[in-house]
């Protein structure tokens, strides 16, 4: 058996407006027919994995790192430039969460509707080894670290 991750998926009460947080934040742009309750993006069709958007009527936002109202996941990004990065998350409507410098070089922020994300630098020797410069596409059109 052979498995891909296709999509990564975020609840919302508005996947359109949660979805453009992202876009711009990540710079990649809509995939395929948004609808009004699933929208997906990427950096280009057919390399995956896509981060999508799915509405929520009642939805109920996380508060890290309240057990009672808990992230179930989260997304690691890496940045090549933190403050840059943070004052861009602000400016689209993100807010700061934590700032872990005292104990790991990373920043901890949530989206607009409250899921939580890490940013870390790209240069930073406790993030993981990819970097935004080595990430490319397979044959398969599987994205892939190289």
């Amino acid at each position: 058996m052979r498995a891909v991750v296709s999509n990564f998926v975020l609840d919302g009460p508005d996947p359109a407006a949660l979805s453009s947080f992202y876009i711009e934040l990540l710079d990649m742009k809509r995939i395929g027919e948004a609808y009004e309750d699933w929208v997906m993006i990427g950096r280009e069709e057919g390399i995956l994995p896509y981060l999508a958007f799915t509405g929520v009527k009642d939805y109920r936002a996380p508060r890290w790192p309240d057990a009672a109202y808990p992230q179930q996941a989260h997304l690691d990004l890496i940045v090549d430039g933190l403050e840059v990065a943070a004052r861009t998350v602000l400016r689209l409507g993100g807010t700061k969460l934590a700032d872990k410098g005292d104990v790991y070089p990373i920043d901890i922020f949530a989206d607009p509707v409250g899921h939580p994300f890490c940013m870390c630098e790209e240069a930073s020797p406790w993030w993981h080894s990819a970097s935004i410069g080595t990430y490319a596409a397979s044959p398969s059109g599987v994205g892939r670290a190289t």
